[in-house]
């Protein structure tokens, strides 16, 4: 494979991007300049010494001391009695901008769905499980995930299981309440839309 298939291959793993825009992307880059393509490089190479991944949360940001936590878990006025479950990191500057909650984060890093296997469901559920565990005085863990299938069958799948661990089964489980179109994520909701949802979940 030569070194235009290699980075073909390489932007198909883009999300939401296909063969065709990764064919586009190499064409862009090779019509233009080598001070622009330097930059870009270097921009890349520079990401894994400037950002962090939180260690409460799990999303990336960019630390403005040696702090290993986001400034919203490093917030002490956050309500540690709810922990609010998103599948992506977009979606908590989504739900901050609706300014309806006030509570902990953690990124899932995607959702599941019945077509994957046992094993892929239990190492999902474990991550979630052992968070909802290490934070004290938890009461409340809220399902905050998109209304496709994968989301819907995600959020069900947690809520079952937490009811069906004495440990865990004293901890509501709450799901976003009506508001959000289905099969729209959270990412591209408006943040009334987010806000209704989050006021009315159940």
């Amino acid at each position: 494979m030569n070194n235009i298939d290699r980075l073909q291959e390489l932007f198909k793993r883009f999300p939401g991007i296909g063969p065709k825009q990764a064919e586009r992307f190499v064409y862009f880059l090779l019509r233009s300049g080598s001070v622009y393509k330097q930059d870009l490089a270097k921009t890349i190479l520079s990401i894994n010494n400037e950002v962090k991944l939180c260690e409460s949360c799990g999303r990336f940001f960019l630390p403005s001391g040696e702090s290993n936590y986001c400034k919203i878990c490093a917030d002490p006025t956050r309500d540690l009695d709810k922990l609010l479950i998103v599948e992506k990191e977009k979606d908590i500057d989504k739900i901050e901008a609706s300014g309806a909650y006030s509570g902990m984060y953690y990124v899932a890093k995607g959702s599941i769905s019945p077509l994957h296997d046992a094993k892929k469901h239990k190492q999902y559920l474990h991550t979630i499980k052992e968070k909802a565990r290490k934070q004290d005085g938890l009461s409340e863990l809220i399902l905050a995930f998109s209304a496709t299938f994968e989301g819907e069958y995600s959020a069900r799948f947690i809520k079952e299981e937490f009811e069906k661990d004495e440990g865990l089964k004293t901890i509501k489980v709450s799901l976003l309440g009506r508001g959000l179109s289905t099969g729209l994520e959270i990412e591209y909701s408006d943040p009334e839309t987010l806000k209704y949802a989050l006021k009315n979940r159940f």
